[in-house]
């Protein structure tokens, strides 16, 4: 009844991916032994919509490859509310990391261009939050 939102390439497991390209020994996380460096391209973060377990509603997951990494703690209507509030979670989510991280990286790049700053004035002196309109 609900469609899956997932790619089926996706519900391939790691080890059984690596069978299949001629690895046969593989260690206790599904690496094959004496691999380093490994990426696996087919491994992506979905966003879907599922029955809720209690069979009220649809709620929205993420998926790391195959894991369901997080359930929406609220069950919606229809698949495609559920989906829509799972997708601006994840939105909002990654929107703040990557603040985070741009502030930090702003932050030390002002420290390098001013090295012969007062050490008495604080390193929050270098950057203010930008305001908006």
């Amino acid at each position: 009844m609900l469609a899956n939102f997932v790619n089926p390439d996706m519900r391939r497991s790691h080890r059984l991916g690596w069978a299949l390209r001629g690895h046969s020994e593989l260690d206790s996380v599904g690496v094959p032994k004496g691999v380093t460096g490994l990426t696996d391209p087919g491994m992506l973060i979905a966003v879907d919509a599922a029955p809720a377990s209690d069979g009220w509603g649809f709620v929205g997951r993420v998926l790391v490859g195959e894991h369901e990494a997080y359930r929406t703690l609220r069950a919606y209507p229809t698949p495609g509310e559920a989906l829509s509030a799972a997708k601006i979670l994840v939105g909002d989510v990654l929107g703040s990391f990557l603040a985070g991280q741009e502030w930090h990286t702003a932050e030390e790049d002002v420290r390098k261009a001013s090295p012969e700053a007062d050490s008495d004035v604080p390193a929050e002196a270098g950057l203010s939050p930008v305001e908006h309109d």
